[in-house]
Formats: structure tokens, sequence, C-alpha cells
């Protein structure tokens, strides 16, 4: 408010008054009341101040208690989960080891296409399970060890509050993608029963010493020179389970690098390479199938589009992308970015909160620079 006061024929007297702010002397008496506002105000965000801890401190109170249910999950759960795995896996063993008895399609005794002579296996099965199981679990706690802090993990929900917490959750829905798709696999074995391309070179067959074109349905194995595994393994040639197993490692490596590993410069060889790598694995190990003449082409074409399927459905369902889930149930980018290994963080969230933060500091100080200029009178006369 300006207010206008002759002092002199020749000058006139200006007082320039801004609330909470500079005053004329003269008025202060006048005046004294419109000070409240300011004093009111202050107060208020004084109060504002006292309760904000409180909220805070409820807020934490609320998250030790999430994280406490969180530890005492209830153990029925976890029996019911143990108890389906142990069926599951029982029955695999049963169908692998031949106590579960399967439908017999029969051959033709002429039949080139499993007339080939057994060479063995290129990739043997314990080096398939053994790249199986250690692989990932490498690349996964690398990846997360090199490229991100042990900070950015703290804010996350109580399955994934920390790093070994994050590798067990996603190694463990990979190892029961793999495992569940093993059973199909096996089950399907059972139920088709198709020969082998060596079928007749691994069972001998005493049927086919007076056969030339007739089609046999029953039959009996002689041979006694290999394995009864692999004797009992020679007419489970659909689907390949052997390129199931390993286009699904393949397929899941490649999914979490690209979503896990940063895209620095430093890293800009080293995550197509690793990519390219476990897309080889993959794609050789099913050829092999072939050029062994343990599967026909159809097996293993059938074997890859299971292992990519389950490997898909891993990764976006069960791993959520390899996206990060905050305990307020936002879901934070899970990208990996090269900040110097602080990972889970977005970057225009951290921009605005800066903002926010710098903006509550100017209105937290606003009334006190008002009362410090209000103590300072000014008068300016034209």
């Amino acid at each position: 408010m300006v207010q206008m006061h002759p002092i002199s024929p020749s000058t006139t007297g200006v007082s320039f008054e801004a609330e909470g702010g500079i005053r004329n002397p003269a008025c202060q008496d006048e005046d004294a009341t419109d000070s409240k506002p300011s004093t009111r105000q202050h107060s208020g965000l004084s109060a504002r101040k006292i309760e904000e801890p409180c909220k805070i401190h409820e807020k934490s109170e609320e998250f030790k208690e999430a994280m406490t249910v969180c530890r005492t999950r209830v153990p029925w759960r976890f029996s019911f989960n143990f108890f389906v795995t142990l069926l599951v896996s029982v029955i695999m063993l049963f169908g692998e080891l031949g106590l579960i008895p399967g439908q017999k399609v029969g051959f033709y005794c002429n039949d080139p296409k499993i007339s080939f002579k057994f060479s063995g296996d290129s990739v043997p099965t314990v080096a398939l399970m053994v790249t199986t199981i250690l692989a990932p679990a490498l690349v996964i706690w690398a990846t997360e060890w090199t490229c991100y802090s042990s900070d950015s993990y703290k804010s996350l929900e109580c399955g994934s509050s920390s790093r070994s917490r994050q590798f067990w959750q996603w190694y463990g829905y990979y190892t029961l993608g793999w495992w569940y798709m093993l059973f199909i696999v096996e089950v399907t074995k059972i139920v088709v029963s198709e020969p082998r391309p060596h079928f007749i070179d691994t069972c001998r067959p005493k049927e086919i010493a007076n056969c030339t074109d007739e089609y046999r349905r029953l039959y009996t194995c002689t041979n006694t020179e290999l394995s009864w595994l692999y004797v009992n393994d020679a007419d489970k040639s659909f689907p390949s389970g052997h390129s199931a197993l390993s286009m699904f490692t393949g397929t899941f490596l490649v999914w979490y690098l690209q979503n896990r590993m940063p895209n620095s410069l430093v890293l800009l060889l080293v995550k197509p390479w690793l990519q390219c790598l476990a897309i080889l694995w993959g794609a050789g190990c099913s050829l092999s199938r072939i050029t062994d003449n343990r599967h026909h082409w159809w097996d293993v074409a059938v074997g890859a589009v299971l292992g990519v399927g389950f490997a898909v459905f891993v990764a976006r369902v069960m791993c959520k992308g390899f996206k990060a889930k905050h305990a307020g149930n936002s879901v934070l980018d899970g990208s990996a970015h090269p900040n110097g290994g602080v990972g889970f963080v977005n970057a225009n969230k951290r921009h605005q909160s800066i903002k926010k933060l710098l903006s509550n500091s100017s209105s937290a100080d606003a009334p006190d620079a008002g009362r410090e200029l209000g103590d300072m009178p000014a008068t300016w006369t034209a």
C-alpha cells in the first residue's frame, strides 16, 4: 500500500508498505494488527514441520510391518509348492527310467528314416544340464554385482530388497520354468513314442529278422551291447529335450542381458557378444541332434518352439520383464542405466524430487525472510 502525506509545501512524503515486509515507522502503531497474519502463517508452517517427522515415522512403521509380514510367510504355501515340485520330479524320474508304460506306435521294417547308426551325442546330457544350471546363475550374479550397487535394491519390495534376494527370485523362476518344461517334454515322449533315427540299430528288434515291408506294431528289443537306458530311450524321439533346454537357456539369457546390462561405452561389445553366445548355444545344441541322428528335424523344431515359448513366458510374466517393483507397488524402470552402478533409478522422477525439495525449502524460508525485512523500516520521500 502506498500513502502520500505532505511534509512541507515543496515536498511530499511517500511511504511504501509491503505486507509482512518494509513498513513506515509512523504507521507501526496503526497497522500493528496487520502483522498477525504473517505470524499465524509462520506458526502454521512450524506446525507442519513438526508433523512431517511424525508422518515419516508412521510410514517407516508401516514399512517395517510389511517387511515383518514378508519374512513370516505362511508355511503351508512353501509345503504345497515343495509337494508339487516333488511330484513332478518323481513323474519325470519314473518316465526316464521306463517305469511308466508308454504307447508303442510300431515301425516299418524297411523305413530308412529309422535305419541310421547310433554314433553318440556331440553334446552329452551331463554337459547340457551343467550349462543349463550354472550359466544363467553366473551371468545373473555377475551382472547384478558389477552393474548395480547394493543400495539400489533397498527401496524394492520385500521379495527383492537385496541383491541376493533379487538373484534368487529371478533364478528361481528360471529353474521352475525349465523344470516344468522338461516335465511336458517327458510326458509328450511317453505319449507319442516316436522311434529315433537310430531305432533299429539301438533296439535291434527280433521281429525284424523275417520282415521286409511289413508294419510291426509290437516288438521286443534284443540289444545287450548298449546300456538299457539307451535301449529304452530308442522310441522317445519327439520332441527333442536337448533342443528345448538349450533354446530355453539361450532365449532367457538374451532377454535378461537386454534388459539388465547397461548400454554403456565400456560394455558396448560385451553385451551383444554374450547374447550371440547364448543364441549360438541354443542353435548349435539343437542342430547337433540332427547331425548326430538322434532326432528328426521336426523333433528339433518342436523342441525349439517349446524352449523359446517357455523362456518368453518366464521372462515376461514371472520375472516381469526384469523390471524392479518398488515397495509402494509402483514399477520402476528395470533397464540398466550407465550411472556408475546405481540402478532402479528413474531420472525424471529424481529431477522432479529435487525441484520439489528446492521449492519446499524456498517456501519455508519465505516467512523468515519477510520477518527480517519487516524489522527494517524504510521511507522514501519524493
